[in-house]
C-alpha cells in the first residue's frame, strides 16, 4: 500500500527558536516499512502545501497519516484531511499524535467524515494493524504501549531537507529518543543509531533526560567505544543536574553542549534550584536555555521581577505562557490556534493588551541583554504584541469543546472586547 505521512507546519511564534525533525512520524514510517508498505514522508515545517498537492497527485497514496502534536495545529490538520478527501475520496485518512490523543472525539466531529480514524497513544504499534484492515476501521483506536522501544526506531532516510532542523544555535540538528517514561532503549541500539546520523548536533527528546543514571552512563560508554563526535543537547530538570553531577561530567567528555530547563514559576524554591543547576552547567561550560512559564495572573511587578532575574542568570531565557490541558475549568478561550504557549487562554490580571505589551517587551529586553540586537531583529515576527492581540479577533472555524464535566456557569464566552475593560482589584479579566 502507498502511504503518505504528513507533519503540519511549524508553530508561528516558536519557529525562531526551534524546528525539530518529526521523530514520532519517522517511527510510524519505519513500522509501516517493516510491514511492506511503500511510505513517503512530507514535513510541512520545511516543505510547502504545493508540494503536498504534488505528492497526492503523483504518489496517489491509498492511506494518508497526519501528525498532530500541538492543539494549535488542529485547524490546519483538519483542513489537510479534507483536502486529501477532496482529491482522493477513497484514501484512508488517519490522525495520530499527542494532541490527537487528548481530543480524539472532537477531531472526528471537526473532520465531518474526512477523518477515518484517530489513534490514541503510540501510533507505531497501532497503525500497521489499522492499515491491514482499512475497510472497516474503528473511529478511535487505542494503541497499547510498546514494551521494547529499542524495536521502534525512526526512518530518517524518508525525511527531506534535514539541514533545516535546529534548536537554539544547534543547526543542523537531528533528534533521538533514548527513553520513553520508564522504558529504556538499548544502549547499543542508541549508539548505533547515532552512528548513522549525519548531522553534527543531536537533541535528546526524552521527557526528562538523564533521569536513569545507569542507563545514560551505559549509552555514554557505547558512544565512546564508537568514537562518535557529535554535540548533544538535552531537556532536563534542575534537581537531576544537582543529584547526578557525575553523569553530566561524563557526558561533557563525549560532546554534551547544551541544557534546556523549564521553570514553572519564579517562587523562591524552584528559582533557587534552577540557579544552582545553572552554576553547575556554567562550571562545565554548557550552554543553558530556560523556558520561564508566565502565568496569566502576572502583573507589571511580576514581569519586572522576571526581567531582573533573567539579567542575572548565565542562560538564555524564553517566556512562554502557561496553557492548561483541554477540560480545565480556567480556560476562557476556545480557539485552537491560541494553544501554542504564546497566547493567554486563561483570565489575565492585566488587560490583554497590557499583558502582551509586557510579555513582548520583557522578552525583547531579555533577548537584547543576552544575545544583542541582531537576535531581536531576526526574531522580530515573534516579538509583536499587536499581532498577538489581533490573533484573538480572528474568526475561529474550529473551537475547543467546553468540557461537559463543568457547569456552564463556570465557563465564560470568548469576547475580545472584555479585554478592554479596566482591571479592578479582585477582578479577573477573561480571554
Amino acid at each position: 500500500m502507498n502511504v503518505l505521512l504528513v507533519h503540519p507546519s511549524a508553530l508561528r511564534y516558536a519557529e525562531p527558536y526551534l524546528r525539530l525533525e518529526p521523530l514520532g512520524l519517522e517511527c510510524v514510517a519505519q513500522a509501516l516499512c517493516r510491514d511492506g508498505h511503500s511510505v513517503h514522508l512530507l514535513d510541512l515545517q520545511v516543505s510547502t502545501h504545493w508540494q503536498l498537492r504534488k505528492e497526492l497527485n503523483g504518489f496517489r497514496p491509498e492511506a494518508v497519516g497526519l501528525s498532530l502534536n500541538h492543539l494549535a495545529n488542529v485547524p490546519e490538520v483538519i483542513e489537510l484531511a479534507k483536502l486529501v478527501k477532496r482529491r482522493l475520496p477513497d484514501a484512508f485518512v488517519f490522525i495520530e499524535g499527542q494532541a490527537a490523543s487528548l481530543i480524539a472525539d472532537d477531531i472526528q466531529t471537526h473532520g465531518d467524515s474526512a477523518v477515518d480514524s484517530v489513534v490514541i497513544g503510540e501510533a507505531e504499534a497501532a497503525v500497521p494493524a489499522l492499515l491491514a484492515a482499512p475497510s472497516n476501521p474503528c473511529k478511535v483506536v487505542r494503541a497499547a504501549p510498546i514494551a521494547d522501544i529499542s524495536r521502534v526506531r525512526p526512518a530518517r532516510d524518508l525525511t527531506r531537507r534535514r539541514k533545516r532542523y535546529f534548536i537554539g544555535d544547534l543547526t543542523p540538528c537531528a533528534s533521538i529518543e533514548i527513553s520513553r517514561g520508564r522504558r529504556l532503549a538499548s544502549a547499543e541500539v542508541v549508539a548505533n543509531e547515532l552512528l548513522d546520523i549525519q548531522e553534527p548536533n543531536v537533541f535528546i527528546v526524552d521527557d526528562v533526560s538523564f533521569a536513569f543514571t545507569d542507563h545514560v552512563m551505559a549509552v555514554a560508554e557505547e558512544i565512546e567505544l564508537r568514537r562518535l563526535r557529535q554535540r548533544y543537547a538535552v531537556a532536563t530538570r534542575a534537581d537531576i543536574v544537582l543529584t547526578n553531577e557525575e553523569v553530566f561530567d561524563r557526558w561533557v567528555d563525549i560532546g554534551l553542549s547544551s541544557l534546556f530547563f523549564r521553570l514553572a514559576s519564579l517562587e523562591d524554591e524552584p528559582r533557587a534550584l534552577t540557579n544552582r543547576a545553572l552554576e553547575i552547567a556554567k562550571r562545565f561550560n554548557l550552554s543553558s536555555t530556560i523556558d520561564l512559564a508566565v502565568d496569566p495572573s502576572w502583573d507589571h511587578a511580576d514581569f519586572a521581577r522576571a526581567r531582573e532575574w533573567a539579567s542575572t542568570v548565565p542562560a538564555t531565557v524564553h517566556l512562554t505562557v502557561t496553557t492548561p490541558a483541554p477540560g480545565d475549568p480556567r480556560i476562557t478561550s476556545t480557539d485552537y490556534r491560541l494553544y501554542d504557549g504564546r497566547h493567554a487562554v486563561m483570565a489575565t490580571r492585566l488587560s490583554l493588551a497590557d499583558f502582551y505589551d509586557e510579555l513582548v517587551s520583557s522578552q525583547t529586553v531579555i533577548q537584547r541583554q543576552q544575545m544583542g540586537w541582531r537576535a531581536v531583529f531576526a526574531s522580530r515576527s515573534a516579538y509583536n504584541a499587536p499581532r498577538r492581540l489581533a490573533d484573538h479577533r480572528r474568526p475561529a472555524t474550529y473551537s475547543l469543546r467546553r468540557s461537559v464535566e463543568h457547569k456552564r456557569s463556570e465557563w465564560r464566552d470568548v469576547s475580545f472586547e472584555r479585554h478592554q475593560q479596566t482591571y479592578q482589584p479582585g477582578q479577573r479579566q477573561t480571554v
